[in-house]
């Protein structure tokens, strides 16, 4: 088990524990109103957005952090 005898953790644990008890909308706020401000942007601009189609978009993108995250190259991508 981890000691941490000097204390040096203590600061991290206790924001990974309070990040664990939050709902993911008060982690990731500035994420989600980052979201938010981009569909609403592009819906300015295009009124005929649907709802399937900011789904659709949403759900790629899902695929991409969740590609990213397991090391693996996101589908549909070409290298730079």
């Amino acid at each position: 088990m981890l000691r941490d005898e000097e204390g040096i953790l203590e600061p991290v644990l206790t924001e990974v524990r309070r990040e664990e008890t939050m709902a993911l909308e008060d982690v990731h706020l500035d994420v989600l109103q980052n979201l938010e401000f981009a569909i609403v942007s592009v819906y300015r601009k295009q009124h005929a957005l649907r709802d399937v189609e900011v789904m659709r978009a949403l759900d790629a993108l899902i695929d991409v952090y969740r590609a990213k995250a397991r090391g693996h190259t996101p589908k549909g991508s070409q290298p730079v």
